[in-house]
């Protein structure tokens, strides 16, 4: 069920207030930013079984580019998780200079965006079971969410608003691979998620799917690297993740906000 309703308040806000108080000391901000506590989430396989749009549109840009399609399997071993940019370099940096570079990187970004976008609007977007009732009990728990993914703001934009849950997100800052020079698994996503979110990251769990998202998450600092299981990561092992979880209602029992 939407709400439509207006929501109270959120942390968020009030932190924001509390920071353009011009009377307010330095030392009273940063005790009240400890005392809270940030999620940093990424979006594709955690939030949305979408990964295989992904790969799909991947595949459409190296193809009208010159490459050659890569299976299922490699796509996994070689860039599931990775920024699109991130993946773009990748594949063109041995055979491009620097400037050169750059310019194959934007024309990858440039074939995949909108063949993404099309195949976001012409099938259906499944987002991950519980996922309305995961965004709301964060708002409703004064738990200051980034979501963090390696994709645009668009993309993610277009995720929620295509499963009708646009609502979910109203205020929540998105960090993706257009705010960052470095994406996943450079620790950059998460260290801007970070600074988005005004807590100290000690203080913010994260929430992953891959191993690129969660070496990123680990090496920006987060107190907790959460990973969220699925058919794209079953059976591997991921060394930067402190605990693991099949569903969104298990890292919700964990965050103690059922």
């Amino acid at each position: 069920m939407i709400i439509t309703k207006e929501r109270p308040t959120h942390a968020l806000e009030q932190i924001e207030k509390i920071i353009n108080w011009r009377n307010a000391p330095e030392e009273y901000v940063r005790e009240v930013l400890e005392t809270l506590e940030s999620f940093l989430c990424d979006v594709d396989g955690v939030l949305f079984d979408t990964e295989m749009f992904q790969l799909m549109a991947t595949n459409h840009a190296f193809k009208k580019m010159g490459r050659s399609e890569i299976s299922k399997e490699d796509y996994i071993k070689h860039f599931y998780g990775n920024s699109t940019t991130f993946i773009g370099k990748k594949v063109f940096a041995k055979d491009y200079s620097s400037t050169d570079l750059n310019k194959k990187v934007d024309e990858f970004l440039q074939i995949r965006a909108p063949y993404l976008q099309s195949l976001l609007r012409d099938n259906v977007v499944t987002p991950m079971k519980g996922l309305e009732r995961f965004m709301n009990a964060l708002w409703e728990n004064d738990i200051i969410t980034v979501l963090a993914t390696g994709g645009s703001v668009q993309e993610t934009e277009d995720k929620f608003a295509k499963v009708g849950l646009s609502y979910t997100i109203e205020g929540i800052p998105i960090v993706g691979h257009h705010q960052v020079k470095y994406g996943k698994p450079h620790p950059e996503t998460f260290s801007t998620a970070a600074d988005r979110s005004l807590v100290p990251i000690h203080n913010a769990y994260a929430l992953e799917d891959t191993k690129s998202g969660t070496k990123s998450a680990y090496d920006a600092g987060v107190k907790e690297v959460l990973l969220l299981r699925n058919s794209w990561n079953k059976g591997k092992h991921f060394n930067y993740a402190h605990k693991s979880f099949n569903r969104l209602i298990d890292v919700m029992k964990y965050l103690k906000i059922v």
